[in-house]
C-alpha cells in the first residue's frame, strides 16, 4: 500500500470532508473556464467552495469566470471570487486564500492552480485518499511527474531536473524529505493551517519551497506524498528560473543556519529567507520553478 491507487472520488465523497480550494489567477482567462468546466460532479461533491484570488489580471480572466457560472448555475455557490485590486504577488494570493479559508467549516484546504497542467479531478480524488488513509495524516503534498500530452507537450525537462536538483539540495540543507519541495499541489488540513505562520511567508513566487519546509521539518505537521501527473501549461512562461533556483539555495542555506544550527524563531527565519527572493510578479499560470 502505497497511498498513490486511485479509488474514485465517488468512494471518499460520503465520508462528509469538504475540501476548500484556493485558486490563484492572473492572466489566465485563456484558461480558467475549461479548468473549471472540467471539474466532474463527483469533485464538484467534495468541494466546498474554491476561492478564486484573482491578483489584479489585465485579460478578461473575470469575465471567463462570470461566464462559466452564467452556464453552470449549480456551481455558484460554490465559487468565490476573490479579487486584490492590484498585484499583490503570488504569495500573496495564497496567503488571502489560506485566511479566508481557516474559519470555514471545511475539512481540508487544498491550493489548485486556473491553468491546465494537471488533471483536476484525479488530484482531488488522491490529495483526498491520501489524506484520508492515515487519519493522523496534516499534509499531503504531489509529487509532479511527467505525463505526455497529445502534440507532445510535458512537463519541460529543465524545470523536472531542476525540481528534483533543488528537493535534493532541500534534503541536504533544511532536512526536508518531501520528493518535490517546490509543489504546488498541495492539501493541509484546516486545523493545520491555523498552526502555520502565514503572515510571515513571503508574498512572492517562492511561496511553496518556504510553505513545504515549514510543513516537512518541523514535525508538527505528519505529511503524505501522492503522484501527480504533470505537464506544461498551453501558455508558456518564460522565467529566469537559474535566478530562482539560486534563490531558493540561498534560502535553504538561510534556514539550515538561522533555524537547524541556531535554532532561531520560524518566523525569524522566514524573514531573513524572504529578503533574499527574487523580485517576481506573478503574471502568467506557469508559476513553478
Amino acid at each position: 500500500e502505497d497511498g498513490i491507487r486511485d479509488i474514485g472520488v465517488t468512494g471518499v465523497q460520503t465520508c462528509a470532508l469538504p475540501i476548500c480550494v484556493i485558486m490563484p489567477a492572473r492572466n489566465v482567462g485563456t484558461m480558467i473556464g475549461s479548468v473549471l468546466r472540467s471539474f466532474s460532479p463527483e469533485t464538484w461533491s467534495v468541494i466546498s467552495t474554491i476561492a478564486i484570488i484573482d491578483n489584479g489580471s489585465e485579460d478578461d480572466t473575470i469575465e471567463q469566470i462570470q461566464g462559466f457560472l452564467e452556464a453552470t448555475p449549480a456551481a455558484g455557490s460554490k465559487v468565490l471570487v476573490l479579487e486584490n485590486g492590484r498585484n499583490i504577488g503570488y504569495g500573496g494570493s495564497i496567503k488571502r486564500g489560506f485566511r479566508h479559508h481557516a474559519d470555514t467549516d471545511c475539512s481540508f484546504v487544498a491550493i489548485l492552480h486556473a491553468d491546465d497542467q494537471c488533471d483536476p479531478n484525479a488530484v482531488i480524488d488522491r490529495l483526498l485518499h491520501a489524506a484520508l488513509k492515515v487519519p493522523s495524516t496534516d499534509v499531503v503534498l504531489g509529487v509532479r511527474v511527467s505525463k505526455p500530452q497529445p502534440g507532445g507537450s510535458s512537463f519541460n525537462s529543465y524545470r523536472s531536473f531542476g525540481n528534483g536538483a533543488v528537493s535534493l539540495a532541500a534534503r541536504l540543507l533544511v532536512g526536508s524529505r518531501a520528493g518535490d519541495i517546490n509543489t504546488p499541489i498541495t492539501l493541509v488540513r484546516r486545523e493545520a493551517v491555523k498552526r502555520l505562520p502565514i503572515d510571515q511567508f513571503t508574498s512572492g513566487i517562492l511561496l511553496h519551497p518556504q510553505l513545504n519546509t515549514v510543513l516537512t521539518t518541523e514535525g508538527r505537521f505528519p505529511f503524505a506524498e501522492i503522484e501527480v501527473q504533470w505537464w506544461d501549461a498551453s501558455h508558456t512562461e518564460r522565467r529566469p528560473l537559474n535566478r530562482m533556483g539560486i534563490a531558493i539555495l540561498r534560502g535553504f542555506a538561510t534556514w539550515m543556519v538561522w533555524r537547524r544550527l541556531l535554532r532561531r524563531d520560524v518566523g525569524a527565519v522566514l524573514d531573513r529567507m524572504n529578503r533574499l527572493e527574487v523580485r517576481e510578479d506573478y503574471r502568467t499560470p506557469a508559476t513553478e520553478a
